[in-house]
């Protein structure tokens, strides 16, 4: 097979002619291209990839080859181990993933639920789908998904999509969010999105008349002491609006709407001159990421037998880790014999675990005294007594799971009961089913 052969300043005068507007077909009229208007486009596609134009179309033809030969050649254990690391890396991007949002969902429950630890909940979540659907409904934890998922979508690339699926929300929702607040879309801007990101705060809608309707129920009660609970309660009697509590507290803080209270003669509580060497400093305060705590407190059981109501108070211990009932009993009232026998269990509990516990309790009598302060400092080492300050949301943990515990209870095995003994070996079943 014959080439014909162009010069190479040939070539560079027709692609000039090219570029500057002239029709490939009639380029190839006027030089007598074989290969007529293809041949111009070729030339025009050699000069772009920085090729030789004067070169041998055979060389061209070698170069292919050449490129076959080497992807025929490739060794096919290399190619093979290629596809094994190509896979290990997207599931090692998609693992990252996963764990960036699984740490962010435990920061969006716990703004959400101030009353508990994200971990905490997330774990009862596990276990009750209807508790989960209730968190999800809620206004505040849409807006703390929608700011998370705005901000990962820059600053990590992750899907939006696939944040959506995993937090639960819809997409119109999560645009209506972006379009009220006024923000750019992630299309739009793409990587000019600084670091340092900052989203609007969460704000709850507040009725207007708040402060008009809080003024009206205490004209109504005439100069009487009326707290907050009272005012909402007569607002939704009366107005059928509903204002909340920490709402109406703010509002009467910042107007100065505070009513003249009744004088009432100060009582000397034991608690104000307990001896303060038996006190403990607080080692957890609000911080309830710590590992190896173990919160202890009292609640009460009130249940039915021979249709009389019977109050059991029982204090329970929790490993906040793992929201184990670490141990339980069952006593007339909350006193120190209690704290001793659940102290032993938790000293038991943290040797066989072979580690040292935090003990986290309140200010009560069952727990300041000489006996508890003994037992921890004199005959035990396994254990730290931790005691939270006064007027502090103490245990907010255990509470939460006090309550989570009595409902699960109540809700598997009823109130109703033969006789005391019957309840406590239920509840003995019901401990073994929880840690299971």
């Amino acid at each position: 097979m014959k080439y014909k052969h162009y010069d190479r300043d040939l070539k560079i005068k027709v692609v000039q002619e090219y570029l500057n507007g002239a029709h490939p077909k009639k380029l190839a009229l006027k030089y007598n291209l074989k290969s007529g208007a293809q041949l111009v486009y070729n030339w025009k596609k050699s000069i772009d990839n920085n090729y030789n134009i004067g070169r041998n179309p055979m060389d061209c033809e070698v170069m292919k080859m050449a490129k076959k030969l080497k992807k025929e050649f490739k060794n096919p254990e290399l190619k093979k181990l290629e596809k094994e690391n190509n896979v290990l890396r997207k599931k090692l991007a998609e693992a990252e993933e996963v764990a960036l949002l699984a740490n962010a969902k435990y920061e969006i429950l716990e703004k959400s639920m101030p009353s508990c630890t994200s971990q905490q909940i997330l774990i009862m979540l596990m276990k009750d789908k209807k508790a989960n659907l209730a968190i999800i409904k809620t206004k505040i934890y849409k807006h703390f998904v929608f700011s998370t998922i705005y901000e990962f979508s820059f600053k990590f690339e992750i899907s939006i999509h696939k944040m959506r699926h995993y937090f639960h929300v819809s997409k119109a929702g999560y645009h209506k969010w972006v379009n009220r607040n006024s923000l750019i879309s992630s299309v739009k801007i793409g990587d000019s999105l600084q670091n340092d990101l900052v989203l609007q705060k969460y704000k709850s809608k507040v009725d207007p008349r708040a402060q008009d309707l809080i003024q009206a129920c205490f004209d109504a009660y005439k100069g009487l002491a009326t707290g907050s609970k009272t005012v909402n309660q007569w607002i939704i009697a009366n107005f059928q609006t509903h204002i909340s509590v920490k709402v109406i507290a703010k509002i009467r803080k910042e107007n100065k709407l505070e009513m003249p209270s009744a004088e009432r003669k100060k009582k000397n509580y034991a608690g104000i001159n307990r001896n303060k060497k038996y006190r403990k400093d607080d080692l957890v305060r609000d911080n309830f990421q710590l590992e190896n705590v173990v919160g202890i407190d009292g609640t009460e059981f009130k249940i039915f037998i021979n249709n009389k109501l019977v109050k059991q108070n029982c204090m329970i211990a929790y490993d906040w880790s793992n929201s184990r009932i670490v141990g339980h009993h069952f006593n007339p009232t909350e006193n120190s014999n209690s704290a001793l026998k659940i102290l032993d269990m938790i000293e038991k509990y943290a040797k066989k675990n072979n580690q040292k516990m935090i003990v986290q309790s309140d200010e009560g009598t069952a727990f300041v005294n000489k006996n508890v302060f003994n037992f921890v400092h004199k005959k035990r080492h396994q254990i730290t007594h931790s005691m939270s300050d006064a007027g502090f949301k103490h245990n907010a943990p255990t509470e939460s799971l006090n309550g989570w515990v009595k409902s699960k209870f109540f809700l598997r095995f009823g109130n109703i009961y033969d006789s005391v003994e019957h309840f406590l070996s239920t509840f003995t079943e019901f401990v073994k089913m929880w840690n299971a």
